[in-house]
C-alpha cells in the first residue's frame, strides 16, 4: 500500500512539480494539496497522511503556527519542511521535522521523505 502525502504550499507550480515527482514513485501517492495553512490543517486532519510536505511562507498563517496546527491535527504524520529560506531551521529541526531547502534537485526531497522511516526505504 502506498504511503500517503499531503502538500501544503501556496505556489501551484511547486505543488505540481512535487506531485509529479512523487506520483512517479510507486510507494508514494499525493492524496491532498492546499495553498493556505487553514486548508492544509483541514486536509491533514481529514486525510491523516503518512507525510506532510509543508512550505513555511503561507498567505494566512506563520510557519510555526501552521506547523503546530498540522502537528496537532495529525500527530502521527511525518512533517517535512520544504522551504526556500532557513531562518527558523533550528527550531523546526528541534521539533523532529526534516527541513529541506527548495533549492537543488527534487531527489533531495524524495530522499528526505524516506530518511528515517523504514517503511519508506527501498
Amino acid at each position: 500500500m502506498p504511503r500517503t502525502v499531503v502538500l501544503v504550499d501556496d505556489l501551484p507550480e511547486v505543488r505540481t512539480m512535487v506531485r509529479v515527482a512523487l506520483n512517479v514513485e510507486t510507494d508514494l501517492t499525493v492524496v491532498g494539496e492546499a495553498d493556505t495553512g487553514a486548508q492544509g490543517v483541514e486536509a491533514v486532519a481529514r486525510l491523516q497522511p503518512h507525510v506532510v510536505i509543508l512550505d513555511l511562507r503561507l498567505p494566512d498563517m506563520a510557519g510555526r503556527d501552521a506547523f503546530r496546527a498540522i502537528r496537532s491535527a495529525a500527530p502521527h504524520s511525518r512533517i517535512i519542511i520544504y522551504a526556500g529560506g532557513d531562518s527558523d531551521r533550528r527550531w523546526y529541526e528541534s521539533q523532529a521535522a526534516l527541513f529541506i531547502q527548495k533549492i537543488g534537485d527534487i531527489d533531495n526531497l524524495l530522499a528526505a521523505i524516506r530518511h528515517g522511516d523504514p517503511g519508506l526505504d527501498n
